[in-house]
């Protein structure tokens, strides 16, 4: 019976998320698909993260089908997962089954409004974050090698969904080396959980796409994607910013209310709360290249998960300092609530009325590429790309010999038409603008420009997009 409210919270998450607009990104949609049709990771498509995500959707959609809406279902259940887990671990870590449940409630809320209603990289390493985190909580409770493991494990797990997590391998060794246990058998059974990365980098070599991916992943990203004009994105609204300082200065504002500015050392000294700051810590870094709510994802978790510490071990103000923190959150929460605009983002009448003009006018085996326009428009369509496809942005085909490449799959396997959406205008680099200008000669030598006045209505509200059609 205690646990009711537990699932009244969970219920009700699902009642707030269903109030919002679900984002299915196109990358989340076509990378599992294009990996369902027999594409190769790395070589015969760009994907600038590791597989694991796109692992976990493939076998979604094929025990169901590609559809934006297995998508949203799936992700409103992954992210119950995570709830669950939270208020696990602030159980277990305060004993106390209403703050536990306050806490819990307050994370849902802000979840929910903070761009929480979509499936990313960020939202889809949490689980494995949450996990490693209640492993190395069960490691310094009992110091049993075998906690070493599975929290090593979940931390595979979690670089293998993004490679930004290797990160989280930070607060494991702090606790080992401040607790003197950085020995040979710990060492070893870290090694034994990292056994599904070691399994990855085998697959890279036999496949021979080890180069590709240490390209598209680590070498590119830090010497060129951060050089391209426009891809950091750290200019946010001054009331973004000020929810983002206010959110991170509640931590804070928690750790001197008892004692008015003198530290509780008491509070301090805890290894599980420096454990869940080293957390949150980490989770603000890997926000980078761009200051987005969805990014800051896990810092939200680690933000809760600090603040239940540290407001169980406060032992004055404690009333004052729960309706403070509920304040803030409530206050929040009520700003950035906007209902539904529409049920999905980037599947709306023009995706399904260009996957309808696909259908009709391109046999079920013949290729398309698609220049500027989403590439989930390959999977509503059922129609794939030339393989060596990547997505439309300038980071990607600006680096030096990435277009000639590009050019030279083409020509090897011809797509019978091409759709290529007129530039916006504005700076040449920006995403609505940017298209490769060799890759764009390309097609204006060896494709015929066609007419558009076929196009249903539905398409011309999209903007002008040419259709070209193979000589």
């Amino acid at each position: 019976m205690k646990y009711l409210f537990l699932i009244f919270i969970l219920i009700l998450h699902i009642l707030v998320l269903n109030q919002l607009t679900f984002t299915a990104w196109p990358e989340m949609l076509s990378y599992p698909y294009l990996l369902s049709n027999n594409f190769f990771f790395y070589k015969d498509f760009v994907m600038p993260y590791p597989p694991g995500l796109v692992l976990i959707l493939s076998a979604v959609y094929h025990l169901f089908e590609f559809s934006p809406l297995v998508l949203k279902y799936f992700t409103w259940i992954y992210i119950l997962v995570g709830d669950l887990l939270i208020f696990l671990i602030i159980k277990k870590l305060t004993n106390n089954l209403k703050l536990s449940f306050l806490l819990t409630f307050l994370y849902i809320l802000l979840q929910s409004v903070l761009d929480g209603n979509m499936m990313w990289f960020e939202i889809g390493m949490l689980p494995f974050l949450l996990l490693e985190f209640l492993m190395v909580l069960a490691w310094l409770e009992k110091k049993r090698p075998i906690y070493l493991f599975w929290g090593a494990l979940f931390l595979s797990f979690s670089i293998l969904v993004k490679q930004t997590a290797v990160l989280y391998s930070l607060p494991l060794l702090f606790i080992l080396i401040k607790n003197r246990e950085l020995n040979y058998k710990n060492i070893l059974y870290l090694i034994y959980g990292g056994a599904p990365l070691i399994g990855f980098i085998v697959y890279l070599v036999v496949n021979n796409s080890l180069m590709d991916f240490t390209n598209w992943n680590i070498y590119y990203p830090i010497n060129f994607w951060s050089k391209f004009p426009g891809y950091t994105g750290f200019q946010i609204s001054r009331r973004e910013f000020l929810t983002i300082m206010i959110l991170g200065l509640t931590i804070f504002t928690c750790l001197f209310i008892e004692k008015l500015c003198l530290l509780n050392k008491k509070v301090l000294k805890n290894q599980t709360l420096i454990l869940s700051l080293i957390f949150f810590v980490i989770s603000t870094l890997i926000i980078y290249p761009r200051l987005t709510f969805f990014h800051l994802q896990p810092a939200l978790v680690f933000l809760i998960i600090s603040l239940s510490l540290i407001i169980h071990h406060l032992t004055k103000f404690k009333i004052i300092t729960l309706l403070l923190v509920s304040t803030i959150f409530l206050v929040v929460a009520g700003i950035y609530y906007q209902p539904k605009k529409e049920a999905i983002r980037f599947y709306g009448p023009e995706e399904i009325a260009w996957a309808n003009f696909l259908n009709q006018n391109l046999g079920s085996s013949e290729k398309v590429y698609l220049l500027g326009l989403n590439s989930s428009l390959y999977v509503y369509s059922d129609r794939l790309p030339p393989k060596g496809w990547l997505d439309n942005f300038g980071w990607y085909f600006e680096i030096p010999g990435v277009q000639d490449k590009f050019i030279k799959d083409l020509t090897a396997d011809p797509p019978k038409l091409i759709l290529r959406k007129i530039p916006a205008s504005g700076n040449w680099f920006d995403l609505n603008v940017y298209q490769p200008q060799k890759v764009v000669e390309y097609i204006k030598l060896n494709y015929t420009k066609m007419k558009g006045t076929f196009f249903p209505s539905e398409i011309k509200q999209m903007g002008e997009v040419e259709l070209w059609q193979r000589k």
